[in-house]
């Protein structure tokens, strides 16, 4: 799985728009953890986005991963580096998950946290606090980087919708090495 460029964020920062422009821009496939995981548990994910086992759901994506048969071509895999669990606290994707992928580059999008909550109430009809978006936010964002320094591997941090160009010319630059 060494040729996966992951793209996080949280819940409404718009991964799946951007990974699908990526995708037809390059040329190259994108997966959704969540799809892939549904697949696997042929059920799917609440509209709350709470998980009930966070650490089981890991291993259904590895596997589905492995499955795909992806090892000699880049592709995007969008997913999360915390989740909420069953009650609702934001809780971080074990480490190990991210050995085991094996991921080339992490991407993270951000946004505002008031595009985000809008996002979320257009999409799921959720409502969230401006606050626990934020702190949310900030969460993935640090942890992200946390993985990044361990696999030894470059971190980008971008806000979509303000720097799309550099984006797309960064993600490009890197497919071309």
């Amino acid at each position: 799985m060494k040729k996966l460029l992951f793209v996080g964020g949280v819940h409404g920062v718009g991964k799946t728009h951007v990974c699908e422009s990526i995708s037809k821009k390059f040329n190259i496939p994108t997966y959704s953890a969540s799809s892939l995981i549904s697949s696997r548990k042929k059920e799917m994910f609440s509209k709350n986005k709470r998980v009930s086992d966070i650490d089981h759901n890991q291993d259904l994506l590895i596997d589905a991963l492995s499955q795909l048969g992806l090892e000699e071509n880049y592709y995007l895999l969008e997913g999360h580096f915390c989740l909420l669990n069953k009650v609702g606290e934001i809780t971080r994707v074990p480490k190990e998950t991210f050995f085991k992928l094996s991921p080339e580059v992490i991407i993270v999008l951000t946004d505002r946290v008031e595009a985000i909550s809008h996002r979320l109430k257009n999409r799921d009809d959720t409502h969230y606090d401006l606050v626990f978006l934020d702190e949310f936010q900030h969460e993935e964002i640090s942890y992200a980087k946390e993985i990044a320094e361990l696999l030894k591997i470059p971190y980008y941090e971008y806000n979509y919708t303000v720097s799309k160009g550099l984006f797309e010319k960064q993600i490009g630059d890197h497919l071309n090495k």
